[in-house]
């Protein structure tokens, strides 16, 4: 116990000299302040990568292109089947009346 008692009387003359227990609360506080902060910061950062990656993906066509194909793929199916209806036409020699 003396021993720790020598070193607590020891460390309390140099922290009343040097004041370091101010030192410490304000280094206390303004580590506290500073993560805060980056934590904010690094959620802001987060949040416009992910706009910026959202939009160069709706810039980037993608949406278009998908529109585009399906509509190629409809205007084939409407002709093949204006196709089968002809030869249907032709065939029967008559039609079907606009009935499917």
């Amino acid at each position: 116990m003396d021993s720790q008692r020598k070193r607590r009387s020891v460390l309390w003359a140099f922290q009343r000299k040097d004041r370091l227990n101010g030192f410490d609360a304000y280094s206390e506080v303004t580590d506290k302040a500073r993560e805060e902060y980056l934590k904010k910061r690094r959620a802001i950062r987060e949040h416009l990568e992910k706009l910026k990656a959202k939009k160069e993906y709706e810039d980037g066509g993608y949406f278009a292109k998908g529109i585009s194909k399906k509509e190629n793929m409809l205007k084939d199916r409407i002709e093949k089947l204006e196709r089968v209806l002809l030869i249907e036409k032709r065939i029967t020699g008559k039609g079907n009346d606009g009935k499917i």
